[in-house]
């Protein structure tokens, strides 16, 4: 692996890396217990929402939204587990077009993990299979070039606004190149610049968000997996801004991660008798933080206001529908300004219990097997 004096001088000129081992700025951070899980209704929690239904035209249904962003008034969409594609469509709904992943060959890919929009004109997809990240220029999705990856498979990457440096999640392996280090940045030529965040026991699993690499004020903040931490890059340290916890719950304890091979942890954390978190999401808006988990298979919700420091801890079937949308609370997918992102799905909506009438309207023009229809709402 070759390495990059130049670009090394010039990350520590512009200051937008991390040192070995991570400085934390205890004054920037901040402490948030979500508290203790009480039931809500989602008038407590939904204001001013709207709705757009995505068009669902021959080629352009999908199976699942694994990314969701929207950027200069076009709506992008992930979905890599049935058509492997990604989608673009208008901001309301119509469908633009697709880049589909089809083979090997220049600009292709198979297996689609993410996609990072880039503010200066570009999108980057990562193909884990092929260890292939590709870059497209946004306006067209014109394939452009291949950024060469320091190392197979990472977990999941970011571009570093206005640089040609990038960032990547890894997992910790048995041959590990990185001595233990989780966070890697790295030229487009994949010349490693700088190595930092000593991974913790939970870093072998590869199981956790897919994008918890995120833009907050134009800088990248990251969420390790299985971590109750957010840390943000900026000026030579690797920042902590915020430390987490649930009331009585918790994530599974360091000890099972050293004890146990990735299999029987994951088994222990779906099916044991614990009921440890798991797999969270983070969206983080100008005067609210939201993280979305798992406990083994059902899904959670807190969010933080940040002026009022109040809280609130859910579990998503506890969330009472009186805003008659089916009987589903529509969980965070994504964030757009100031406002949350949520699906619902009309082939898994009960069609009896909807009495918004905004909702019946496009549900009778939306069969089940049509794609999601969004739901754009400002925390109350």
């Amino acid at each position: 692996m070759k390495f990059n004096w130049f670009a090394l001088f010039g990350i520590m000129f512009l200051c937008s890396c991390c040192v070995n081992p991570p400085n934390t700025n205890k004054t920037e951070e901040a402490t948030v217990d979500f508290g203790n899980l009480n039931p809500t209704n989602a008038s407590s929690l939904m204001a001013d929402y709207s709705y757009v239904a995505l068009e669902s035209p021959e080629g352009a249904l999908f199976g699942n939204m694994n990314q969701i962003e929207i950027y200069n008034d076009k709506i992008y969409i992930l979905d890599n587990n049935k058509s492997n594609a990604l989608y673009v469509f208008t901001t309301d709904g119509k469908y633009i077009t697709k880049l589909e992943g089809v083979g090997d060959g220049p600009g292709e890919f198979i297996s689609p993990h993410s996609f990072w929009i880039d503010r200066s004109g570009f999108i980057f997809i990562l193909d884990r299979q092929l260890n292939r990240l590709l870059k497209y220029q946004l306006s067209d999705l014109h394939f452009l070039d291949n950024i060469v990856l320091p190392a197979p498979a990472p977990l999941s990457f970011a571009s570093i606004p206005n640089q040609d440096l990038y960032i990547y999640y890894y997992p910790l392996r048995k041959n590990d190149v990185f001595s233990g280090k989780q966070v890697i940045i790295a030229d487009g030529a994949g010349n490693v610049v700088h190595q930092c965040y000593d991974g913790l026991p939970s870093g072998k699993i590869l199981h956790g968000s897919a994008t918890n690499f995120y833009l907050f004020n134009d800088r990248i903040r990251i969420y390790p997996h299985f971590s109750n931490e957010i840390y943000e890059l900026s000026n030579d340290s690797l920042n902590r801004c915020y430390a987490f916890a649930w009331g009585d719950l918790t994530l599974p304890p360091a000890e099972l991660f050293e004890k146990y091979t990735s299999d029987d942890i994951m088994k222990e954390v779906l099916t044991g008798e614990n009921d440890w978190i798991r797999l969270l999401y983070v969206y983080e808006l100008e005067e609210q933080l939201v993280v979305k988990y798992y406990i083994k298979r059902e899904f959670y919700l807190s969010v933080w206001h940040k002026k009022t420091d109040k809280t609130m801890n859910v579990k998503s079937e506890n969330i009472v529908d009186d805003l008659g949308m089916g009987g589903r609370f529509p969980l965070p997918v994504a964030i757009h300004q100031d406002k949350i992102i949520g699906a619902i799905y009309p082939f898994d909506v009960d069609r009896e219990k909807v009495t918004d009438k905004r909702l019946i309207a496009l549900l009778d023009n939306n069969p089940e097997d049509s794609n999601p229809i969004l739901v754009f709402y400002r925390l109350n």
